[in-house]
Order: C-alpha cells, then sequence, then structure tokens
C-alpha cells in the first residue's frame, strides 16, 4: 500500500480541532488459482473529514468519515489472458470510518495508526461469467 497526500487542519484551544485530507491510495492483493497467479491493483482517490482530539501539541486522535472514490483497477495475470481493467467489477464509489492516532516527535513530521473501514461492498456481481481472482464475497475495502 502506497499513500501521497496532503491534510489540512485547524486546532482550537480547548484541544478539539478538525482535520481535512486528500489522499491518493494504490491498494491490492495477490492470488493464485489452480491455472495462474497474479495481482490486482486498485487506485482510490481518499477524501477523509476528521474531528481531532489534541492531548499536547505532539499527540492526538482523530475519527471521521470518509469518501472514496476508485480510479483504476487492474490485473496482471500469468497462465491466462486476465489482463486489463477491471472497473466493471468494483464499486466506483464508497464510504466509511475512520479512526486512527498519530504523534509529532518534531515539527513537521508525524508518525500514525489508522484504520479505514469501508460501509459498503467493494465488488459488485455484474456478470454471470466472474473472474477467478476477484472473490465471490461480500469484501470490503478495509485498511489498517
Amino acid at each position: 500500500m502506497l499513500y501521497a497526500g496532503r491534510i489540512h487542519w485547524s486546532q482550537k484551544r480547548n484541544g478539539f480541532g478538525f482535520r481535512s485530507e486528500i489522499i491518493l491510495s494504490h491498494q491490492g492483493y495477490n492470488y493464485k488459482t489452480n491455472t495462474n497467479t497474479g495481482n490486482v491493483t486498485l487506485d482510490y482517490l481518499l477524501l477523509p473529514q476528521l474531528f481531532t482530539l489534541n492531548f499536547t501539541k505532539l499527540v492526538w486522535l482523530y475519527t471521521g468519515g470518509q469518501a472514496a472514490i476508485l480510479l483504476n483497477a487492474n490485473v496482471d495475470s500469468t497462465g491466462g489472458n486476465s489482463n486489463g481493467s477491471l472497473l466493471e467489477y468494483f464499486t466506483r464509489f464508497d464510504n466509511g470510518i475512520v479512526g486512527g492516532a498519530e504523534i509529532s516527535p518534531l515539527l513537521g513530521f508525524f508518525i500514525g495508526a489508522r484504520l479505514n473501514i469501508s460501509l459498503s461492498a467493494a465488488n459488485r456481481n455484474t456478470s454471470a461469467t466472474w473472474p477467478n481472482f476477484i472473490p465471490k464475497v461480500d469484501a470490503k475495502n478495509n485498511v489498517v
């Protein structure tokens, strides 16, 4: 998983604040079947809107909602003809909840942990011929 993005936050004196982010997220998974192997990559634009609780200038917790837009979905496969775009099999828009904590040991530098939980299914059954590299379950786009 790879992230790149921009963060903007406002902080009040009482320790509460608001944080808005724009993140480009590169996610995916590897798969192996009896006939082929490969990997699926999913590129999302994430738009979290978070409430923050600042304990000091160095430590804060946050929680809120998130919208996600699937920009690209590709498969790279060996042993079959399953290469190309997968956008027709995945849900283009997603919403979810976010929670996490961060510390800032140096000004402008922070380290954190986050949990993104999707509230909608990541894949959709749009055809009778379902590819074997997409799980036939109600998968969610959850990221730790």
